[in-house]
């Protein structure tokens, strides 16, 4: 069957690659409803304006506990034991009763009169019509049981479905989940190995004497947000380190157990050899968790149209699908000397004091093949999850931006690359996208030359635009369009069960809705 001839139409500051001057007018009307992208902003219909990137003496900000995430969670009946949530490196909210235990027929309402009867008054004075609006958001126990059974994960044929979930049940777990957490970028076969503890600690006591050096140089008064950062990464540390010192045996045995396990009978964890189950144990959770998407149907509890941002709304007649995928983290310590080795050239004369980043310049040779194929297979399976889910306009937003301290060069190489990826596959395969929503933020012009210069046949419209993805699916989904939402997430999300977690306790950069 021959690809329908699609053309480029540039117009209201959308760039579209599609069938025709109809489906050109249908996705500008649909991109028009929704606001740009600000994500960290509430705008009530008054223009006043309020921020969500709470943290520690920032008094114009909504705190953690005024959230909506976290009031909803209040109203599933959230279990508040201070034994409850125990993994502090990997938070394990649970709820005082299952939610398939709670009657189907009951009702979750959100609005600014249900927030006054469970939270404190807002910090600023301003009553909480003021902040989220006058409409409701209500929904069913039964449509939230329906999206938590729609929960589905994808996986590349390096992680086989049996071995991931016996691998989930130790990562997951509160007695194991931080071990795994402070190891993430140590191989697997690693892990329980004295060395693999030594080295993470030495290179935790690095960061921690970095972290007390900014934080002594800058005036907490004049960089409130800076001082925040470098006491969360201090006592982040501190805990880390002291965790790894005086680590129970139990659980590097438990990992041991399942290590063994594996190798003796890998035909049963779902390898289909012994050497596949080598390859996988090569890899640390890092590395595995870029091929791996985790997605589920759901709803916000806001949106924005007009001249109004994440206020309250009613809930949608369609779900959304949210898909959970990470990207290469080019950006933390930890990865970043695990991640830039295998794709970039050393620079010579650079020792362990050099600032990591210019430690490394350029591909080595293979490096950019090789990096192309990593993310080529990272945009398969999050458009395999978003078919299977029957996602037919995904609403994309970029997974690249780890970029840390790389050199501008490096990190123009590295987004062609994950841009070209996905074009490539939207012209290989139909995965029943209708048209493929792209927010590249700065990188629009950069996209479309990518696009334009590679002259592929797509099998569905493409749009850059510069809307909010998520105020954007939303839209869609009061439309019934079948919208899906790219959601970046990390290693800690897809391999151990965090997903939604910067929702509720994310600040600044890392706060999501």
């Amino acid at each position: 069957m021959t690809t329908p001839t699609r053309t480029w139409y540039e117009d209201s500051g959308y760039i579209i690659y599609a069938l025709d001057e109809t489906d050109k007018q249908n996705i500008i009307t649909t991109a028009k409803r929704a606001n740009g992208y600000q994500c960290m902003d509430i705008k009530n219909s008054k223009g006043v304006t309020f921020n969500c990137q709470a943290f520690e003496g920032d008094v114009k900000s909504i705190p953690t506990e005024q959230r909506l995430c976290t009031a909803f969670l209040k109203l599933l009946g959230r279990n508040t034991d201070d034994q409850a949530e125990v993994s502090e490196g990997v938070p394990d909210v649970q709820l005082e009763r299952g939610l398939h235990e709670i009657p189907s027929t009951d009702v979750i309402e959100m609005s600014a009169s249900v927030l006054e009867k469970l939270t404190a008054s807002t910090q600023s004075g301003a009553s909480w019509e003021d902040v989220y609006g006058t409409k409701s958001w209500s929904c069913t126990v039964a449509d939230l049981q329906r999206c938590e059974r729609s929960t589905t994960i994808v996986m590349s044929s390096l992680i086989p479905p049996m071995f991931y979930k016996s691998l989930a049940q130790l990562t997951t777990n509160p007695d194991h989940c931080e071990l795994f957490s402070i190891l993430r970028s140590v191989p697997l076969y690693k892990l329980d190995t004295l060395e693999a503890r030594e080295a993470a600690i030495k290179n935790l006591e690095i960061r921690l004497s970095s972290s007390q050096r900014d934080l002594q140089q800058l005036d907490p008064s004049q960089d409130p947000w800076d001082a925040y950062v470098c006491k969360t990464a201090i006592s982040g540390c501190n805990r880390s380190i002291d965790y790894l010192s005086n680590l129970h045996s139990r659980s590097s045995s438990a990992w041991r157990e399942l290590f063994i396990e594996v190798f003796r009978r890998p035909l049963d964890f779902g390898f289909r050899s012994l050497s596949d189950a080598k390859l996988t144990f090569s890899y640390s959770l890092t590395e595995l968790c870029t091929s791996v998407c985790v997605s589920q149907h759901g709803y916000y509890f806001v949106d924005g149209t007009g001249e109004t941002m994440n206020q309250i709304a009613p809930l949608t007649p369609d779900t959304v699908v949210f898909l959970s995928a990470p990207g290469l983290d080019f950006c933390t310590d930890s990865t970043t000397r695990l991640e830039m080795p295998k794709y970039f050239e050393p620079v010579e004369g650079t020792t362990e004091q050099s600032e990591l980043h210019a430690r490394y310049k350029g591909f080595k040779e293979g490096g950019e093949e090789l990096l192309r194929k990593r993310v080529k297979n990272l945009y398969r399976v999050i458009f395999t999850s978003a078919k299977i889910q029957g996602v037919r306009n995904p609403s994309m937003l970029p997974i690249d931006a780890s970029f840390g301290n790389m050199r501008m060069e490096d990190q123009e190489a590295v987004t062609k690359i994950y841009f070209s990826t996905q074009f490539e596959l939207l012209s290989e395969e139909d995965w029943g996208f209708e048209t493929y929503w792209l927010n590249p933020f700065d990188d629009r012009s950069k996209a479309s030359r990518i696009l334009q210069e590679m002259r592929i046949s797509s099998k569905c419209n493409i749009v850059l635009h510069n809307r909010d993805p998520m105020l954007l699916a939303t839209e869609m989904a009061n439309h019934c369009m079948k919208s899906g939402v790219l959601i970046p997430s990390s290693c800690a999300s897809v391999m151990q069960g965090s997903i939604g977690t910067y929702w509720e306790i994310g600040c600044g950069h890392r706060y999501t809705r």
